[in-house]
C-alpha cells in the first residue's frame, strides 16, 4: 500500500449515561501504521466482530471472529480499488447479524457477508471438470448432459 495516510474521524453516539459508544463490525482498518486511539472523552468501543486490520489493534480487535495483523488482499489500493481479491480472508468472514443487505456498490451481500465496504462476486472455489465418454461431469453439482 502507497505511505499516503488517511484519517477516518469517527463520531461516537451517546447512551442515556453520556458515555460515548463506538461499535465496530465487519470493518477493514488497513494501511501502513494502522492504529486506533481515542484522542479525548469518556469513550466504549466495541468489536462486534468480523473485523480485520493489517496490524495488531488488540484493544479494539478482541471478539473471537476478528483478524488482526491479517492483510486484506485488495484488488489494488494503491489506486484506490479496495475490492477484495479471490483468495481474501475477508470474503465470507464477516458477522451477518445487523450486516447491511448490499454494499457500497450496491451488491447485494449473501448470509455470509465478506468483511468490508465491497462483497466479492467473482468465484471462490472452482470443481473439478472432466470430460468423460462424451459427457460432462461436474462434480458436487448432479447435472449431467450427454453430448450427441
Amino acid at each position: 500500500m502507497n505511505s499516503n495516510k488517511r484519517q477516518i474521524n469517527v463520531s461516537p453516539y451517546s447512551n442515556d449515561d453520556r458515555e460515548h459508544l463506538v461499535d465496530v463490525q465487519n470493518c477493514i482498518f488497513a494501511g501502513a501504521g494502522t492504529s486506533w486511539m481515542v484522542e479525548s472523552g469518556n469513550i466504549t468501543q466495541t468489536s462486534l466482530g468480523g473485523n480485520l486490520a493489517t496490524s495488531e489493534i488488540a484493544d479494539l480487535l478482541n471478539h473471537s471472529t476478528d483478524q488482526p495483523a491479517t492483510d486484506p488482499l485488495f484488488t489494488d489500493a494503491d489506486n484506490g480499488d479496495f475490492t477484495l481479491q479471490t483468495g481474501s480472508p475477508a470474503i465470507n468472514n464477516g458477522v451477518s447479524d445487523n450486516a447491511p443487505a448490499d454494499d457500497i456498490s450496491g451488491a447485494l451481500r449473501d448470509d455470509m457477508p465478506d468483511i468490508g465496504a465491497y462483497e466479492f462476486n467473482g468465484v471462490t472455489a472452482v470443481r473439478n471438470l472432466k470430460k468423460l465418454q462424451g459427457q460432462i461431469e461436474l462434480l458436487g453439482i448432479p447435472w449431467q448432459r450427454n453430448w450427441s
